[in-house]
């Protein structure tokens, strides 16, 4: 399989189904649960502001006068914030 292949992996089909947002299916992950419409819904929404953070720190790193070694430790803990909470939602098993 090639990067620019569209053929579907086996078992990843668009199905019917309590969890299934629009078109796409999700095969079973090791360590993850399936998760309910809000569940996933509300992880988005974090992902969506973790986004618009993102945005905000690129701004900052053209921005004259600022520390970027404390702008780099201040992204990480944003990104380890914003994973931190989708993981409360998702509750993997694993490490």
């Amino acid at each position: 399989m090639n990067a620019n292949d569209t053929t579907p992996v086996p078992g990843t089909e668009a199905k019917e189904g309590p969890y299934t947002m629009g078109a796409f299916w999700q095969p079973k992950i090791e360590g993850y649960r399936q998760l309910t419409e809000h569940e996933a819904l509300t992880i988005n929404e974090i992902k969506s502001l973790g986004r618009q953070i993102g945005i905000m720190c690129d701004s900052l790193r053209e921005a004259p006068g600022i520390d970027q070694r404390w702008l780099a430790i201040g992204i990480t803990t944003l990104q380890t914030g914003f994973m931190q909470l989708v993981r409360s939602i998702a509750k993997p098993t694993g490490f």
